[in-house]
């Protein structure tokens, strides 16, 4: 798999990422499909084998990274 791929490639329709030893970080990105009240808004994740349970944040993190 290409860094270039690895870059664009929509979770939704992604059952499953492996990543090799050149690929030991991975990014994500949150938004929102309405920001009319932004105090509002909620993101939740997990990933699986490193987080012991969902994670809960605000709008002011919309953006994580794994190393």
């Amino acid at each position: 798999m290409s860094d270039d791929f690895l870059n664009h490639i929509d979770i939704n329709y992604t059952p499953e990422i492996k990543l090799t030893h050149n690929n030991s970080q991975i990014y994500f990105a949150f938004s929102a499909l309405v920001y009319t009240k932004r105090e509002n808004i909620r993101y939740a994740y997990i990933l699986q084998g490193v987080d012991p349970d969902w994670i809960y944040v605000g709008p002011e993190e919309r953006y994580i990274s794994y190393d």
